[in-house]
């Protein structure tokens, strides 16, 4: 049986993307065959406002980001990179087994709770105004579509709450908070000689989604958010090939520390 087909629209350096794109190469054995994914990833130029075209934001994506799965097997576009892994999870169930799936749940919530966009561009205030400006400037062409200009309005309130808001002193100082707790937490998971979290074989999803999370710390030379094991841990885990294939030898962000 040929494996269902799937496009992930992701952006290189998007760190949600890179979660999504990492759990997908380290899935282990399909659930059965009708299981199987196989997965075309279109790279989308959010640099350039690809985002915002008005086929991706109406018709895959209202939120106006990536990564986002569509599928002729779908419904509807799964839009959000936690509701993408589980997608896959059901799948591939080394990802989440059965022993720790509650714990791999609660603390996926915990990790994308925190706003990395805050700890990414939390020094580059401006960067979130002009991505507001951006998208003020496309509601100003009287020509539009109203669903066009609705699904604009709607990214642009995601975009203040998230991006604009979110580079305020205090947001950022939350969400250090958040991000170091987190950090302690898994750190205290790892045991001597465990590869990954909890000791199995392959990496879980919560593995996959830590691992990026860690990579962007450390590029953002945020290294108190990287602490001893999990230094060890990511240093191994970006040795190995799953990584290498994803990441073709790129850093985790664009932006310098």
């Amino acid at each position: 049986m040929a494996a269902t087909r799937y496009i992930l629209y992701h952006h290189p350096y998007s760190i949600c993307s890179i979660m999504v794109r990492y759990t997908y190469a380290v899935t282990g054995r399909p659930l059965d065959p009708s299981s199987a994914m196989e997965l075309d990833e279109q790279s989308l130029d959010i640099m350039k406002g690809a985002q915002l075209e008005e086929n991706f934001l109406v018709k895959v994506n209202p939120k106006g980001q990536v990564p986002a799965l569509t599928s002729s097997s779908l419904d509807t576009p799964i839009t959000d990179s936690l509701d993408i892994t589980y997608y896959i999870a059901e799948r591939y169930p080394t990802l989440m087994p059965s022993k720790h799936k509650q714990t791999i749940i609660d603390l996926l919530g915990e990790l994308h709770d925190i706003n990395y966009f805050s700890l990414s561009f939390g020094d580059k205030p401006d960067r979130a105004k002009g991505q507001a400006n951006v998208i003020r400037g496309r509601m100003e062409d009287s020509n539009i579509s109203p669903e066009y200009r609705k699904a604009l309005e709607y990214k642009l309130g995601i975009t203040n709450d998230m991006k604009v808001d979110g580079v305020q002193p205090d947001i950022i100082k939350l969400n250090e908070k958040r991000a170091s707790a987190f950090s302690e937490k898994c750190e205290n998971m790892l045991l001597p000689g465990q590869t990954w979290l909890f000791g199995t074989q392959l990496p879980t999803a919560l593995d996959a989604h830590l691992v990026v999370f860690l990579a962007r710390m450390k590029d953002l030379k945020r290294t108190n958010l990287v602490p001893g094991k999990l230094s060890e841990y990511l240093e191994r885990a970006t040795n190995d090939r799953e990584w290498l294939k994803v990441m073709k030898g790129q850093t985790s962000t664009m932006v310098g520390g």
